[in-house]
């Protein structure tokens, strides 16, 4: 009976090997899915390996977001992480990107008052 049980004990844990391997080459996003998602978005056809290139990126996408969700929910002391952990994490991803646009603007907003205070200066020429 020992020996019974200690096959099964041995061919459980080769079995958690190969679901731990599986789950390592589990595909967040499927092909099909994906590629409908894309038609219903768009008229363009998008290649296989264009395919391949957007789901890689895609999961990494999933990989970043769940990272600093993980980690945000580590710092409040929660095992378990929230939608908010979710939504903050994606908001820390996109705030370089917001950051750069409101400086843009606020770039812009700038020049158009140095241009005003140049086109008021006696030293301004209409040539320029």
């Amino acid at each position: 009976m020992s020996t019974d049980s200690q096959s099964d004990s041995s061919r459980s844990s080769s079995d958690s090997g190969e679901d731990s391997d599986s789950a390592e080459e589990f595909d967040i996003i499927t092909h099909t899915h994906l590629e409908s998602k894309l038609q219903n978005q768009s008229d363009h056809q998008i290649g296989g390996d264009s395919q391949e290139v957007l789901e890689e990126k895609l999961e990494r996408l999933c990989e970043e977001i769940w990272s600093n969700a993980t980690d945000i929910a580590d710092r409040d002391d929660r095992s378990r992480v929230q939608p908010r952990d979710v939504d903050n994490a994606y908001q820390q991803l996109l705030k370089p990107h917001n950051m750069i646009h409101q400086t843009i603007s606020k770039v812009d907003k700038i020049k158009w008052e140095l241009e005003d205070v140049a086109d008021q200066s006696p030293f301004s020429s209409e040539d320029d």
